[in-house]
């Protein structure tokens, strides 16, 4: 878990004293279309997922964002889905500040700059990520490539899943069952290793 303090320091300098610390209950809605698009919030603890729903009110998982990542509520606005929005998957801390604070701070510190564009590029990323999944095909593919990038983002093959099986399943897009047993044959044929959230990726090729 990464506390107030901790999360303070992952942003760039000069930027420390600009954010407010605001706690969520699990489940609840953070960003909206309707949130000022100035709005920008780095996650301190818990798990944010970036949701939307069609007319039939089925919910697809669109972003992950864990502890150190920075969302933006802009990234909701180009969005073609019925609802968009940013949800708590648990109890979480969030600081919330000003895109202009950032700018601000970039624009008197060199070191700032080169900090937040990383951070910048890093929300993109995780943005762009889960259309690259989905334009795998099949189940294996997409399972492949999302624990090569959580192993990337992890520095380690030995992976702690940052969301449950069966939001996963969501994410990927893919049927919870037809995931589970692409799972357990992916285990039998050596690629994988584990069970639950906790895996080892044997793999990479």
């Amino acid at each position: 878990m990464v506390d107030a303090v901790t999360a303070q320091n992952l942003l760039p300098p000069g930027l420390a004293g600009w954010g407010r610390l605001v706690a969520y209950e699990k489940g609840e809605r953070i960003f909206t279309r309707n949130t000022e698009e100035e709005t920008i919030a780095l996650v301190n603890d818990g798990l944010i997922y970036l949701c939307a729903e069609n007319e039939r009110y089925a919910r697809s998982i669109l972003g992950i964002f864990c502890p150190g990542d920075l969302m933006d509520a802009a990234m909701l606005l180009p969005l073609s889905h019925g609802v968009c929005y940013f949800m708590t998957k648990y109890a979480a801390r969030l600081t919330l500040f000003p895109r202009s604070a950032a700018l601000e701070a970039a624009a008197r510190n060199a070191q700032a700059a080169g900090q937040w564009s990383e951070k910048l590029a890093a929300m993109a990323q995780n943005w762009m990520w889960h259309g690259y999944i989905l334009q795998q095909r099949g189940v294996r593919q997409r399972i492949l490539a999302f624990f090569r990038r959580e192993a990337e983002r992890q520095g380690s093959v030995e992976l702690r899943l940052p969301l449950p099986q069966a939001d996963l399943a969501e994410y990927l897009g893919v049927d919870r069952a037809a995931m589970a047993r692409e799972l357990t044959r992916m285990k039998q044929e050596g690629l994988l290793y584990g069970a639950r959230r906790n895996w080892t990726l044997l793999e990479q090729g």
